[in-house]
């Protein structure tokens, strides 16, 4: 479902695996559609990772929408996607993060920014997919599932110094 210009929530499955998608489209050189690299996506426990921040997300938006300062906000949705709004800009950034060999934890180019204009457009969107697979509500997030982080590539993608306060080096976005 289109969310803001070229900009969609879709849902695909491969080798039985649901994903949930949040990405741009382009027209190819006939006209049609076409899912470019710029997005996230998220397997079905890190979408419901996702959705336990929507509302401090739509939080986000409101105080944006009523000219509000804005705490930033970073949170981790599982295996190495982060969600950041930071206070100064007016976009939600998802994107897949790495270890740099100098021990930072940086941007990929896998990913994408929204509007914060746009975000009630998309938050829209997925309690729309919500209500179609609802199942996707009963979903458990993987850190909700465990007592430790410790072993779990989900929870602690990086290595085993990482941790949710981790600080992460958003300033090479791109």
């Amino acid at each position: 479902a289109e969310f803001a210009p070229d900009m969609f929530l879709s849902v695909s499955f491969l080798k039985g695996v649901q994903y949930i998608h949040i990405r741009q489209f382009y027209r190819n050189t006939k006209g049609q559609m076409q899912p470019s690299y710029i997005g996230a996506v998220f397997t079905e426990k890190r979408f419901a990772s996702f959705l336990t921040i929507l509302p401090e997300l739509e939080a986000h938006y409101n105080q944006y929408l009523n000219t509000l300062p804005t705490e930033s906000f970073e949170f981790h949705v599982g295996g190495g996607w982060i969600v950041i709004i930071d206070a100064d800009s007016s976009q939600t950034d998802i994107r897949k993060f790495f270890p740099a060999r100098d021990g930072t934890i940086r941007p990929s180019k896998k990913g994408i920014l929204i509007e914060l204009d746009t975000f009630r457009n998309l938050a829209d969107r997925i309690y729309q997919l919500l209500s179609v697979e609802p199942r996707l509500r009963d979903i458990v997030p993987c850190f909700k599932e465990h007592s430790t982080e410790a072993t779990c590539y989900e929870c602690l993608p990086f290595n085993q110094s990482w941790n949710a306060s981790t600080q992460f080096d958003a300033s090479l976005n791109t």
